[in-house]
């Protein structure tokens, strides 16, 4: 999933972490208790700023909304995970887990 944030893709969209094809290390993901996960990179002109990746503990089938969601919260986070890099507030990868 690294691969494709610095490659530009905006998101990926994970319903199953257990499903053969997922694209993720369901070992990894299993040790985090993540089921369903989205991997929203926030990226602009080639530059990896952060990543966004809301998950769940039980399989999710992500809707239309939950996209839309996702990539207008990435449209709004970029600009302020690339200014805080700028000036020097996210020297070190930070996690901020939401119940």
């Amino acid at each position: 999933m690294f691969a494709a944030a610095l490659a530009g893709q905006a998101a990926a969209f994970i319903a199953d972490t257990e499903a053969p094809g997922a694209g993720v290390n369901p070992e990894v993901e299993r040790k985090f208790n993540h089921r369903a996960l989205v991997h929203v990179n926030l990226n602009t002109d080639g530059t990896l700023w952060g990543i966004l990746e809301p998950m769940t503990t039980a399989p999710r089938a992500w809707t239309p909304k939950d996209r839309e969601l996702v990539l207008a919260t990435r449209e709004h986070l970029t600009p302020l995970a690339r200014e805080a890099v700028r000036r020097g507030l996210a020297e070190a990868p930070a996690v901020l887990l939401v119940g």
